[in-house]
């Protein structure tokens, strides 16, 4: 098949799957496809990561004794990065954000809503944007797209695809749930679909989205796995050094001694700042020689 039968099947099954539901339906989709509805979700996630693996507590157990903050921390630093990468990755294709002038010579595809060939027109994608945005033949567009949810003009690669299919196999492999693993792929699958109902992408402008997501979540989920012992080690190791710095502080201030105080609290301030800079270089430098010592797989 050439590129262009590709097109034409795409642009076939987003016809079969595109259509007009009403004002309803119009607005489900566009939460759907906003972020306020997924708010919940997010919560749930945290929730997760933060519990781990562990078993449910005890009668009287108190949910902070078990709380795992720094895999929280972890995960969200990880994800941040998985999201910004994504939209940047996607951005490259549309000519947008931080990377868009990365392939000056690349041609973007637009959108299905300002798509001419869908709709039979011999105009230019921008003529037809216009018309759109004025209001112009209500009731006769083959392609439905809500006033609501027009934008951009460019869909090449799907963002929304991307972070949410980046999001999804984090999360899935990190919270290990089979019942959450549905239950995510279920929301990314309705965020795809609410993108094609809302006339933003193509079926293959979310298969490519989805897989730049699927590659940078399961390079972000191979990182907590791989550099969990190490932070432990590093975190743990700081935590010790500052711990044992409070003991002559407190020993000065329980002699009352001021002068004393403010030296050993200056003193260990430096002194944790310089430790905290020679463990941070140390373990940049040194993480590739540390992960093949423990026999990390590639």
């Amino acid at each position: 098949m050439t590129y262009t039968d590709y097109t034409g099947c795409d642009h076939d099954l987003f016809l079969a799957l595109n259509f007009d539901g009403g004002p309803a339906t119009d607005r489900l989709m566009l939460a759907v496809s906003g972020t306020w509805m997924w708010v919940p979700l997010y919560l749930l996630i945290c929730y997760l990561v933060l519990r781990g693996d562990r078993p449910a507590l005890p009668a009287g157990g108190r949910f902070a004794d078990r709380a795992d903050w720094r895999r929280l921390l972890l995960f969200a630093v990880l994800l941040g990065a998985t999201i910004g990468l994504s939209d940047m990755v996607a951005g490259i294709f549309k000519a947008n954000g931080l990377l868009g002038n990365l392939l000056p010579d690349f041609s973007p595809r637009c959108r299905p809503m300002y798509t001419p060939s869908l709709e039979g027109l011999d105009i230019a994608p921008d003529s037809l944007a216009v018309l759109r945005r004025e209001g112009a033949r209500a009731g006769e567009w083959i392609v439905h797209a809500p006033r609501e949810a027009l934008g951009g003009r460019y869909g090449t690669v799907s963002a929304h695809a991307a972070t949410v299919v980046g999001l999804a196999v984090l999360a899935a492999g990190a919270i290990r749930r089979r019942w959450f693993t549905l239950l995510i792929a279920g929301c990314a699958l309705a965020i795809c679909y609410s993108r094609i109902y809302l006339g933003k992408h193509f079926p293959l402008d979310l298969l490519w989205g989805a897989l730049v997501g699927a590659a940078l979540g399961g390079a972000a989920l191979a990182a907590v796995g791989s550099t969990g012992s190490i932070n432990f080690l590093v975190v743990g190791f700081s935590v010790g050094v500052c711990g044992g710095f409070a003991i002559p502080v407190a020993q000065q201030f329980g002699a009352g001694n001021e002068q004393e105080l403010r030296r050993y609290v200056t003193n260990g301030v430096w002194l944790c700042a310089g430790i905290g800079a020679v463990l941070t270089a140390a373990t940049v430098c040194l993480c590739g020689a540390i992960l093949t010592g423990m026999h990390t797989p590639a």
